[in-house]
């Protein structure tokens, strides 16, 4: 099976997302990583699904979560991600159009070369998707995010309101994307960034 070339996040996989234990979180990232990299690696446990979830896919996030998804083509849809029991009930009920994508702005395409080359900054996508959903705007200090990163942000980060884009050409804005946030505001002078979630 050859890897996706692109990887489309539907809202209700960012929200399922949202939900997540931060090791969890984690581990969903990993598993979009190596899903676009080696689909058929064993660690993923990618399993057709047949009945009511004939033509989805679930694959193996730890051993307590799995992520439900379609493959269609050069691209992957990704719908849910949860609880081993919650995954397969859910993929069973999934409303979906065979051949379709789902449409904007209820999903987020990423290229196959950008996901693997955001690695840098999925820590700050596994932050804000474990923030309490209660909270729809959230204030991170550049320095927070940098001890999240384990290395210090790009100059331009301090410099450039433009790196702090919502664009998903750039690999870090793809962080916040793919945790279903968008940057509100941004003060370069007092290093901060307010997220807010879509």
């Amino acid at each position: 099976m050859q890897p996706p070339r692109i990887l489309h996040l539907t809202r209700a996989f960012v929200e399922s997302a949202r939900r997540l234990p931060r090791e969890a979180a984690a581990a969903a990232n990993k598993a979009m990583q190596e899903l676009m990299h080696d689909p058929g690696a064993h660690g993923l446990a990618l399993e057709k699904l047949s009945g009511a979830a004939e033509g989805l896919y679930s694959l193996r996030v730890d051993r307590a979560h799995r992520m439900i998804l379609s493959l269609e083509g050069e691209a992957a849809t990704l719908f849910f991600v949860g609880p081993h029991d919650e995954a397969y009930r859910r993929a069973g009920v999934l409303e979906r159009v065979p051949g379709a994508k789902p449409a904007a702005p209820h999903h987020l395409s990423i290229p196959a070369p950008k996901l693997r080359s955001s690695g840098r900054y999925l820590p700050l996508a596994e932050e804000l998707l474990t923030r309490p959903g209660a909270e729809p705007l959230m204030e991170m200090r550049f320095d927070e995010i940098e001890q999240l990163l384990g290395e210090p942000l790009p100059a331009a980060a301090r410099k450039q309101r433009e790196w702090w884009a919502n664009d998903p050409h750039h690999v870090q804005a793809l962080a916040w994307l793919m945790a279903g946030c968008e940057t509100a505001a941004v003060d370069l002078r007092a290093g901060t960034v307010q997220f807010h979630r879509r």
